[in-house]
């Protein structure tokens, strides 16, 4: 393997070290995607949702790191709505509805 490459790989595997604080500072509308087998642990994107005041999150079934690449129909439509849509919060009781 190439020298960056290798370089890539090695942070794709050891990150994120995001501090949770700077997280909190995003306050628009944000999409966090991942795969149950991507390279990036669920439990890191877990966090990062978790740190996003206004985060939706999307975990995709069977699938790694290349997402738009192996879902890109389901993808594009994915993205498409989240623009299209305003921002809702669910809190309480609206999680049972």
């Amino acid at each position: 393997m190439e020298k960056n490459g290798f370089k890539l790989l090695r942070l794709i595997c050891d990150q994120p070290h995001i501090d949770v604080s700077e997280l909190q500072k995003i306050y628009c509308p944000t999409l966090v995607i991942g795969g149950d087998y991507d390279v990036i642990k669920p439990a890191h994107t877990l966090l990062i949702f978790e740190n996003i005041p206004k985060a939706y999150l999307w975990i995709l079934p069977n699938s790694g790191h290349s997402t738009p690449i192996v879902y890109s129909e389901e993808f594009n439509k994915k993205i498409d709505t989240f623009f299209s849509t305003p921002f809702r919060k669910i809190d309480n009781m609206g999680r049972f509805f």
